[in-house]
């Protein structure tokens, strides 16, 4: 979901602005971008400036003697942030509400496709090939015949989205340990929830999220043996020292 940095459209000859240097402006735009980038709600810290402006110092003040910006505890605040921009508790609800219709939404199409009611004259991996290349649900027979569940039936296992509050488990936790000692823990976990969680499509909703999350440590677990310098076997004489190469 886009965030955007609200400009009033009389910004340009607002009594505020005018007269304001080029410096001041650029600050107060390149700082507004920052601020909804990082979800700041409008605070600028002062070690923040440097980044914005080779003439922060003045360019700051002048936006305070303007009173587009008021000083506060660690920097500087705009003006009237959240009458104009989305502050930070309102974007994570809008998000929120949007991955959760994106998902509504696809549970709705996967329910409709394992029951067979595809959109179209007949319905089958011929008529849906997005259905045959991503089954939603794996069928594991029984051994004897007929449907339905039970012991003679069909088993159904649905794929499924990463839940929000998805952790791994003290099982998860000792394996990558064990397996991937290598892999900065709390990182990789991070990496996999945001990843998962802002993916979509039929490939965002996995059978077995424990195997995924294996998998993803054990690829980082490779990456980084694939990284490490190649140990360099020295040659030595028959009495133990370093080989020089011929005299």
């Amino acid at each position: 979901m886009p965030v955007t940095f609200h400009v009033d459209p009389d910004f340009y000859d607002h009594p505020k602005c005018i007269g304001l240097s080029d410096a001041a402006v650029a600050l107060w735009v390149r700082a507004g971008s920052y601020s909804v980038a990082k979800l700041t709600d409008g605070l600028i810290t002062v070690a923040t400036l440097a980044l914005l402006s080779r003439d922060a110092d003045a360019a700051a003040d002048e936006l305070v003697r303007a009173g587009l910006w008021r000083r506060a505890r660690g920097g500087f605040r705009f003006h009237q942030w959240g009458e104009r921009n989305l502050t930070r508790a309102a974007v994570s609800k809008k998000r929120k509400a949007w991955r959760d219709e994106k998902r509504n939404a696809k549970d709705k199409s996967d329910t409709r496709r394992s029951e067979g009611k595809f959109s179209g004259p007949e319905s089958g991996p011929e008529s849906d090939p997005e259905s045959a290349r991503n089954p939603v649900r794996i069928l594991t027979h029984g051994s004897g015949s007929g449907s339905g569940s039970g012991s003679g039936g069909e088993t159904r296992k649905r794929a499924h989205r990463l839940p929000d509050d998805w952790q791994p488990d003290d099982g998860l936790i000792a394996w990558a340990a064990a397996k991937c000692p290598d892999v900065n823990y709390d990182r990789a976990v991070e990496r996999f929830r945001n990843f998962w969680h802002s993916s979509s499509g039929s490939s965002a909703s996995k059978l077995d999220w424990r195997k995924a999350f294996q998998n993803w440590m054990l690829k980082d677990q490779t990456d980084l043996e694939a990284k490490r310098p190649a140990k360099v076997q020295r040659l030595r004489t028959s009495d133990g020292r370093p080989f020089l190469g011929p005299l």
